[in-house]
């Protein structure tokens, strides 16, 4: 409050102006700001009242996380404000049963044997539990798969070994019942029962279950043996006579050369029944031909040999075959024979062989073709 007489100095005013303008702006600035919330909320509010999920999918991820924190700890505050719940203590009960004929006094719960209920047969003692035992022993529960088998050819092999290399040990007929017990390629390892000798049949003589072939156990290379040598000789003299029979009263059908290599079929005391080049088969004496060691006590020792004086008789193969009066186109001709005619065989020139018709009233010699 100024004194009467006094006079303000003119930089006070402008101050006191300057400050009250100031404040004038100050609270216009905060009118504004109040404003401008208030407009920012109201927005937030009519789009939050449109589309609630879409809005809250557009806030901030922290939004959403404050807000969970901030339901979250009034309602643990409220949890950790309710009373204990007092524990009681609930004194041991006394059973006692109903008057009986016999007096029964209460039982004591607390003693283990004071109620016991058995239904069914008493448990056994530990002593009294048998061992369970398996229905199949250990080793039959490793041995190989046996399959049951039959032959499905006319005659199969018996070999000692997985291939044709090996020697034929034995023969088996058509429908002939095996067990197969193994394979080793395209090759089975067989037996006709438990205990007999094992040998090996090829697979394609053998009839079994498809699905049977990839269940057999695989025999491992190591423990199949290696073929032994070859049955074959080789003749030690030119022109060899290779006869129709094991001996030389038998006819003699071919010559072989110095070296040729023959496979050794079977044996006869001193003779060797041959096959030469697979398309010629007949016999040789042992003394005329050169066999490596091993090999002879492997050769099938046969008895059944070709009769020395078998009938000789031939069948005409072509129809028309002029019967002829002599060995050559240039003898007269005594007629014709047809194709299967039987003859007897007398005698042989060359290629031409003197023949006696089935009436037996002919004679004549006729080409064989």
């Amino acid at each position: 409050m100024l004194e009467p007489g006094f006079e303000a100095p003119s930089s006070f005013v402008r101050n006191d102006l300057r400050t009250l303008q100031q404040r004038a702006r100050h609270q216009r600035e905060r009118l504004q700001q109040a404003n401008q919330v208030v407009r920012q909320v109201q927005s937030v509010l009519t789009r939050f009242g449109s589309s609630p999920l879409r809005t809250c999918q557009k806030l901030p991820s922290r939004y959403l996380v404050h807000g969970i924190v901030a339901l979250t700890v009034p309602l643990a505050i409220g949890i950790s404000q309710l009373p204990e719940r007092p524990v009681v203590e609930t004194a041991p009960r006394t059973v006692s049963l109903a008057h009986t004929p016999i007096e029964l006094g209460p039982l004591d719960m607390g003693q283990p044997d004071a109620l016991t209920i058995q239904v069914g047969d008493p448990p056994l003692d530990m002593d009294a539990i048998p061992m369970p035992v398996s229905l199949v022993s250990r080793r039959e529960a490793l041995a190989p798969l046996v399959v049951p088998a039959t032959i499905a050819v006319e005659q199969a092999k018996l070999r000692n070994g997985p291939g044709l290399d090996y020697d034929a040990v034995g023969l088996m007929e058509t429908g002939g019942a095996i067990q197969v017990i193994g394979r080793y390629g395209d090759w089975f390892q067989v037996r006709e029962g438990e205990g007999q000798p094992v040998y090996w049949l090829a697979a394609e003589l053998v009839q079994i279950p498809e699905a049977a072939y990839y269940a057999l156990a695989e025999i491992a290379a190591k423990d199949v043996p290696p073929p032994p040598p070859p049955k074959v000789g080789l003749v030690r003299e030119e022109g060899l006579n290779l006869r129709d029979g094991p001996g030389t009263n038998y006819v003699s059908m071919a010559k072989l050369d110095v070296g040729a290599k023959v496979a050794l079929v079977e044996m006869y005391q001193d003779w060797f029944h041959v096959d030469f080049n697979g398309n010629s088969e007949g016999w040789v004496h042992a003394d005329f031909l050169d066999i490596g060691p091993d090999i002879t006590h492997r050769v099938p020792i046969t008895n059944d040999i070709p009769d020395p004086n078998p009938a000789l008789v031939a069948a005409i193969n072509q129809n028309s075959v002029n019967l002829r009066e002599g060995p050559g186109t240039v003898y007269h001709s005594l007629g014709r024979i047809g194709a299967d005619t039987r003859v007897d065989l007398l005698a042989r020139h060359k290629d031409w062989f003197k023949v006696q018709l089935p009436d037996g009233k002919r004679r004549g010699s006729s080409a064989i073709c």
